[in-house]
């Protein structure tokens, strides 16, 4: 099961991540790329992909935040 549930989370953090790109590289190119992320201009790519690592950063902080608090109240209730 845990197996499992790693795969499908990269799966789906892959994609996730990657639509992030796609779609702010075409909101930094502008119009002119007609929906294609790769064919925009490099600074696009740039931004785009700076936005993506930065939807990365905050998914993890969540993440961690999320585990803190399970181990938290796990520990809590061990103790009691």
């Amino acid at each position: 099961m845990m197996a499992q549930s790693r795969t499908l989370g990269q799966t789906v953090g892959v994609a996730v991540i990657g639509a992030v790109w796609a779609g702010r590289t075409i909101f930094y190119a502008g119009t002119g790329t007609s929906g294609d992320a790769t064919l925009a201009p490099i600074d696009a790519q740039i931004a785009g992909l700076h936005d993506a690592f930065l939807t990365a950063a905050v998914f993890t902080g969540i993440a961690l935040l999320l585990s803190i608090q399970a181990f938290l109240k796990e520990t809590r209730q061990a103790g009691k």
